[in-house]
Protein backbone atom coordinates (compact mmCIF):
# COMPACT_ATOMS: atom_id res chain seq x y z
CA UNK A 1 0.00 0.00 0.00
CA UNK A 2 1.37 3.40 -0.97
CA UNK A 3 1.29 6.14 1.61
CA UNK A 4 0.06 9.56 0.64
CA UNK A 5 2.57 12.43 0.58
CA UNK A 6 1.02 14.02 3.71
CA UNK A 7 1.34 10.77 5.66
CA UNK A 8 4.98 10.34 4.65
CA UNK A 9 5.74 13.92 5.66
CA UNK A 10 4.05 13.45 9.04
CA UNK A 11 5.81 10.13 9.72
CA UNK A 12 9.19 11.56 8.67
CA UNK A 13 8.79 14.48 11.09
CA UNK A 14 7.83 12.19 13.98
CA UNK A 15 10.67 9.72 13.38
CA UNK A 16 13.24 12.49 12.85
CA UNK A 17 12.19 14.19 16.10
CA UNK A 18 12.32 10.83 17.94
CA UNK A 19 15.86 10.31 16.66
CA UNK A 20 16.90 13.76 17.91
CA UNK A 21 15.32 13.02 21.28
CA UNK A 22 17.26 9.75 21.59
CA UNK A 23 20.46 11.49 20.46
CA UNK A 24 20.10 14.21 23.10
CA UNK A 25 19.57 11.55 25.78
CA UNK A 26 22.85 9.85 24.88
CA UNK A 27 24.70 13.12 24.47
CA UNK A 28 23.92 13.91 28.10
CA UNK A 29 25.87 10.78 29.05
CA UNK A 30 28.90 11.99 27.06
CA UNK A 31 31.73 13.58 29.08
CA UNK A 32 31.31 17.33 29.48
CA UNK A 33 34.18 18.61 27.31
CA UNK A 34 33.44 16.17 24.50
CA UNK A 35 29.77 17.16 24.63
CA UNK A 36 30.65 20.86 24.46
CA UNK A 37 32.81 20.26 21.37
CA UNK A 38 29.88 18.42 19.74
CA UNK A 39 27.52 21.27 20.57
CA UNK A 40 30.01 23.81 19.21
CA UNK A 41 30.37 21.85 15.98
CA UNK A 42 26.61 21.58 15.58
CA UNK A 43 25.93 25.27 16.19
CA UNK A 44 28.81 26.83 14.24
CA UNK A 45 27.48 28.21 10.93
CA UNK A 46 28.51 26.16 7.92
CA UNK A 47 30.01 29.23 6.21
CA UNK A 48 32.73 29.48 8.90
CA UNK A 49 35.93 28.15 7.24
CA UNK A 50 37.11 25.98 10.13
CA UNK A 51 38.05 22.32 9.87
CA UNK A 52 39.39 19.98 12.53
CA UNK A 53 41.64 16.94 12.17
CA UNK A 54 39.75 13.99 13.66
CA UNK A 55 41.01 10.45 13.22
CA UNK A 56 43.36 11.40 10.41
CA UNK A 57 40.59 13.18 8.45
CA UNK A 58 39.74 16.85 8.24
CA UNK A 59 36.17 17.33 9.43
CA UNK A 60 34.24 20.47 8.46
CA UNK A 61 31.97 21.94 11.11
CA UNK A 62 28.32 21.01 10.86
CA UNK A 63 26.45 24.28 10.98
CA UNK A 64 23.15 22.52 11.67
CA UNK A 65 21.62 25.33 13.69
CA UNK A 66 20.49 22.81 16.28
CA UNK A 67 22.57 21.96 19.33
CA UNK A 68 21.73 18.23 19.15
CA UNK A 69 22.34 17.75 15.44
CA UNK A 70 20.61 18.06 12.07
CA UNK A 71 16.81 17.98 12.14
CA UNK A 72 14.25 17.54 9.37
CA UNK A 73 14.18 21.29 8.64
CA UNK A 74 17.93 21.21 7.93
CA UNK A 75 17.54 18.34 5.48
CA UNK A 76 14.54 19.90 3.74
CA UNK A 77 16.56 23.09 3.25
CA UNK A 78 19.28 20.95 1.63
CA UNK A 79 16.72 19.53 -0.83
CA UNK A 80 16.13 16.10 0.66
CA UNK A 81 12.79 14.40 -0.03
CA UNK A 82 10.55 13.22 2.80
CA UNK A 83 11.35 9.62 1.85
CA UNK A 84 15.10 10.26 2.17
CA UNK A 85 14.61 11.98 5.53
CA UNK A 86 12.54 9.05 6.77
CA UNK A 87 15.11 6.50 5.58
CA UNK A 88 17.95 8.46 7.16
CA UNK A 89 16.10 8.82 10.45
CA UNK A 90 15.55 5.08 10.66
CA UNK A 91 19.14 4.25 9.75
CA UNK A 92 20.64 5.00 13.17
CA UNK A 93 18.09 2.97 15.11
CA UNK A 94 15.99 0.42 13.27
CA UNK A 95 13.89 -0.17 16.41
CA UNK A 96 12.11 3.20 16.05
Amino acid sequence: MKLRRVEIEHIAKIVSNARLSARSKYQLQTPFFTRMSIYGRNLTPSWVPIRFPIGGKWIKLGGYGNIVGPNWQFFRAKGYTWEKILQGSLKSNSKL
